[in-house]
């Protein structure tokens, strides 16, 4: 069954999950008078989420603590989020970062891009989402390669960084680029948290 839902094409999944999980929205919408939210913003119901699992906000803050215990992130840092996706990492932090340019994140799907930017950048003008039209096995059908791929941000331009699971739906030289392209945006001194899975032998095993 799994393997046959990721033959379907990206926009075709996110249909089909949104119909399979339409009940669990429902409730979810029940459970909390209607659509629940994190300082003003609207949270993605459990069907728009397409891409990690687990409780959306729950993780978000979970991560959020790991910024700012594991790697020591201050309120007055400028952050980069490599793959936002529906701004599970970047809605926990608005009520934390404090300058006026205080976060970007990028992502391959406009729709995440687009919903990201009335949601929370409509709130947090600081908050600012960019669309990159990459091609992705997993979420975009087309677009261009992510190892030739320029971070649309000029040297030395972020004091943090994360990518959550990014790199395990990438290649070797797609990660390759995208670390080097993270190393260059970075200022002297800034910190980069990533998260992946690695399938050595024990993996396999």
């Amino acid at each position: 069954m799994r393997s046959a839902f990721y033959r379907l094409g990206p926009r075709t999944r996110r249909v089909v999950r949104r119909v399979v999980v339409l009940p669990l929205d429902l409730w979810t919408l029940l459970r909390h008078g209607g659509r629940p939210s994190y300082a003003g913003i609207p949270l993605p119901l459990p069907g728009e989420v397409f891409t990690g699992g687990g409780d959306f906000l729950a993780n978000g803050l979970l991560f959020k603590a790991h910024f700012t215990g594991l790697g020591g992130l201050r309120p007055d840092e400028r952050v980069l989020d490599i793959g936002s996706g529906l701004g599970r990492m970047a809605i926990p932090l608005t009520d934390y970062l404090t300058r006026p340019d205080a976060y970007e994140g990028f992502d391959v799907v406009r729709e995440a891009v687009d919903l990201c930017t009335r949601r929370i950048t409509s709130r947090y003008p600081g908050f600012r989402f960019t669309w990159v039209p990459l091609h992705n096995d997993l979420y975009t059908a087309s677009g261009s390669r992510a190892a030739e791929f320029t971070f649309p941000y000029p040297d030395a331009d972020f004091d943090f960084a994360w990518a959550t699971s990014v790199f395990t739906h990438m290649d070797r030289d797609e990660v390759a680029r995208y670390l080097a392209e993270t190393r260059r945006v970075m200022r002297p001194g800034g910190r980069f948290l990533a998260t992946f899975f690695l399938m050595d032998s024990e993996a396999e095993r």
